[in-house]
């Protein structure tokens, strides 16, 4: 069979699509295939998976990145020499992470002894424990004096009544006040302490000048009475009227 031009160039295309196509499979092959010897870099961090609770894997191990130096708060975060991990936080020895900032928790002031523990205003941190200046003593955040102190009088929360102040560590009632059950009363004029601590007026009397004062009725046994109808005081204090009679005008009538 006579082979013709046409079948020549049928012939030479054939032959350059294959070429073309074997070049291209063969720059596929190589970038899927890995270079030898080569190895992939290992990320520096990977799953939890099987570390224990609030452990981290870092290339292979579970470690702690609360408090290990090698990875302290991420994989592959070193410390430096002479520095622990602390909550996740390089610092140097002694110190520890309060809120992101490395503290000395034996004289830092808003750290004194743990963190967040703040000193009251004018006081200082010492060995972990908040002192105040001269006499005073810390009481629910602030330095007081005990001795002159009428909120803290003695000690810690102890109040001073009305009309008081506190002196030697002792509430003491202003001038011409008593101090009657922990409160400080005027005496002359107090229907509870009438005269004295605990003498309490009847009723319808008010205390007048420290005596109970029943106004135009008379008070006879803690009580205030008409003595001009009173059968059981009549006419004055314990005057009781027989059987059968009346008090009128503060006599007995039959």
């Amino acid at each position: 069979m006579q082979i013709t031009s046409a079948h020549w160039a049928v012939i030479a295309m054939a032959f350059v699509v294959g070429c073309h196509s074997a070049d291209e499979l063969g720059r596929t092959e190589s970038a899927l295939r890995p270079d030898v010897g080569v190895r992939p870099d290992a990320p520096p961090e990977e799953v939890s998976a099987g570390c224990a609770s609030g452990e981290k894997r870092c290339r292979g191990g579970c470690v702690d990145v609360q408090t290990d130096e090698g990875n302290c708060g991420a994989c592959g975060v070193r410390c430096a020499t002479g520095q622990t991990c602390s909550a996740g936080l390089c610092c140097a020895a002694g110190l520890v992470n309060c809120g992101g900032a490395c503290a000395d928790t034996t004289q830092d002031e808003g750290n004194c002894g743990t963190c967040g523990t703040q000193c009251p205003s004018g006081g200082a941190c010492q060995s972990s424990t908040c002192s105040c200046p001269g006499s005073e003593t810390v009481c629910n955040g602030a330095c007081v004096d005990f001795s002159s102190d009428s909120n803290n009088c003695g000690s810690c929360g102890t109040a001073c009544p009305a009309f008081a102040s506190c002196s030697s560590s002792t509430c003491q009632c202003d001038s011409e006040l008593a101090e009657c059950s922990g409160l400080c009363v005027d005496t002359a004029f107090d229907d509870e302490n009438c005269g004295s601590c605990g003498n309490r007026c009847p009723t319808g009397a008010t205390c007048d000048v420290g005596s109970c004062d029943c106004g135009t009725q008379t008070l006879c046994n803690e009580q205030c009475v008409d003595t001009s109808s009173d059968p059981n005081n009549c006419g004055f204090c314990g005057n009781q009227c027989s059987t059968g009679t009346t008090c009128v005008s503060g006599s007995c009538a039959t």
